[in-house]
């Protein structure tokens, strides 16, 4: 029972995002998503992904890093789409190590994910405090290189 809330929490988010995403409030869809949401349930409790006593979703840090990096996102959306729209292209693709001050594998993979979902980045390897990443260009390594999204990835 003292594994409730993470659930609680996870349900409520999973039927958020069946709703928004779905598209279809039939009754039927509606029903398969309360079953795909009862089997991602059923499948962590066996994982025992509810062992945490705070779940990392509902700490305020992770909050206002997720706005942080939607605004990242955003960010380089529109830098690549200006390069795209320019038309010449000014591409200088290149394959770098990142050092990552990350410790635990949550933060590691946390980071890694984050780079690879802003757009011009990809993260492609994570070997013990480095993260191979492919850029677009050489301004998108720049800014990893700050340490900028390390230190907030680590303030988690």
């Amino acid at each position: 029972m003292k594994n409730f809330l993470p659930q609680l929490l996870i349900s409520l988010v999973l039927i958020i995002l069946w709703y928004v995403f779905s598209g279809y409030f039939e009754s039927f869809f509606l029903l398969l998503g309360a079953a795909s949401i009862v089997l991602v349930l059923w499948i962590g409790r066996r994982m025992q992904l509810f062992s945490h006593i705070i779940p990392i979703y509902a700490r305020p840090r992770t909050w206002l890093y997720s706005l942080w990096l939607v605004k990242e996102i955003c960010l380089s959306g529109w830098q690549v789409a200006r390069i795209i729209c320019r038309g010449n292209m000014r591409l200088s693709p290149a394959l770098a190590w990142i050092p990552s001050q990350q410790t635990e594998e949550e933060n590691q993979i946390t980071m890694a994910n984050s780079i690879t979902l802003t757009p011009g980045t990809v993260s492609t390897d994570v070997i013990d405090g480095w993260i191979q990443l492919h850029v677009l260009n050489e301004a998108a390594l720049r800014d990893l290189e700050t340490g900028l999204m390390d230190k907030k990835v680590k303030q988690l």
